[in-house]
């Protein structure tokens, strides 16, 4: 706190918000993310205040259920949107997904999801279009819509098997 450099603490938070969310401490987790929005609103960075609600998001998830959930998860959206941040903005839409195939509402999930892979494929981020797709498949299997999520999946699996990942 002494160099002054607001971007950097609240940078820093996030990074200990997402330890501890790895850790299963969810309340530690959501301190340290509401302690980081706190600072990009402050200094008025919507970037950094995007990214925060979209990791914000996830936590209250974990923690309280959807409500507030999608609300923080559409907030991140739309400030992402407003900043041009693109692969923000489809990290996001994942997220919102995830609230609403969580709640049962997949018809909603399938909407964002099929942006979020839009945008993932326009920004070549390959990693991103392997989960959508695999989360798009988890979807069409619970429907019983066996072609679709097959195909869903067996991309994905192309996808992840490019990467030449052994863990």
């Amino acid at each position: 706190r002494r160099s002054n450099n607001r971007p950097g603490e609240a940078r820093t938070l996030n990074f200990l918000g997402l330890i501890s969310h790895q850790q299963g401490r969810w309340a530690e987790a959501e301190t340290a993310h509401r302690n980081s929005l706190a600072i990009w609103r402050a200094i008025g960075d919507h970037r950094g205040e995007g990214h925060t609600l979209k990791h914000l998001g996830r936590i209250v998830q974990l923690r309280q259920g959807y409500g507030e959930s999608a609300a923080l998860c559409q907030q991140a959206l739309d400030l992402l949107r407003e900043v041009g941040d693109a692969p923000g903005e489809a990290k996001a839409l994942t997220y919102l997904g995830n609230v609403y195939r969580f709640d049962g509402r997949s018809d909603q999930a399938m909407a964002v999801y099929e942006q979020a892979l839009k945008i993932s494929r326009g920004v070549g981020d390959r990693y991103d279009e392997g989960a959508i797709l695999r989360r798009l498949g988890q979807i069409h299997q619970q429907r019983g819509r066996w072609v679709e999520a097959k195909e869903a999946f067996q991309h994905s699996l192309a996808i992840w098997r490019s990467f030449d990942d052994r863990y």
